[in-house]
């Protein structure tokens, strides 16, 4: 997951690659062919499944910033501007999130993927429902008008953040699963795709 970026140039390379045996001289059909395949395979299903997954990944790895920082309020008793301030960034990324979303989500998957899918969407869900309570806690902050009051919701506030950990983290190693799976195809185009090419030129000499 932090070498997503290297990964992603690691297939652009690829990609190139297989641009670049192509510019050395046309080959048959069939190679032209296997070579256009891999490239779509790339191109239009799994570097945007990617992009789309890791935006999905680096909201969620946000909104948890996010939960957290609200503890830093604690013994501020006139911070409910503050919490208000937390909701709205929350909001805002979970816009992002949604869009990643919808960039991955009408995307072809292999058979694997769809399973991991699956399993992943019960466990987001379960994700989103713990944060939607730590959301009520954060809420009620941003309206309390005592001391004692809010040393009550930061009780109720830590408890909800506990009772979140393990739905968290289900859901990020799951989605760590997808996107390492749509690394690993996209990488498995990328060679078949340059050994079409030099297939294909070695023909040709």
């Amino acid at each position: 997951m932090n070498n997503l970026t290297v990964k992603i140039k690691l297939i652009l390379l690829m990609a190139v690659a297989i641009t670049a045996l192509l510019a050395t001289g046309m080959a048959g059909w069939l190679g032209i062919s296997n070579v256009t395949s891999s490239m779509k395979e790339i191109g239009e299903v799994r570097l945007p499944s990617i992009l789309g997954l890791d935006i999905v990944h680096e909201g969620q790895t946000a909104i948890r910033s996010e939960n957290r920082r609200v503890a830093f309020f604690e013994n501020d008793y006139s911070s409910q501007d503050k919490y208000t301030a937390a909701l709205n960034a929350k909001e805002t990324i979970w816009q992002r999130i949604n869009k990643g979303w919808k960039l991955y989500e009408p995307l072809p998957q292999t058979k694997e993927e769809e399973v991991l899918w699956k399993q992943f969407l019960l466990e987001w869900d379960a994700f989103k429902l713990a944060d939607k309570r730590v959301n009520e806690t954060i809420s009620a902050l941003s309206h309390n008008s005592s001391e004692k009051e809010q040393k009550q919701l930061f009780v109720d506030y830590y408890q909800r953040m506990e009772a979140s950990v393990p739905f968290f983290t289900k859901a990020e190693i799951t989605l760590g699963k997808i996107i390492d799976l749509n690394v690993d195809v996209g990488n498995i185009a990328a060679k078949d795709g340059i050994d079409a090419a030099a297939f294909s030129n070695n023909r040709m000499l």
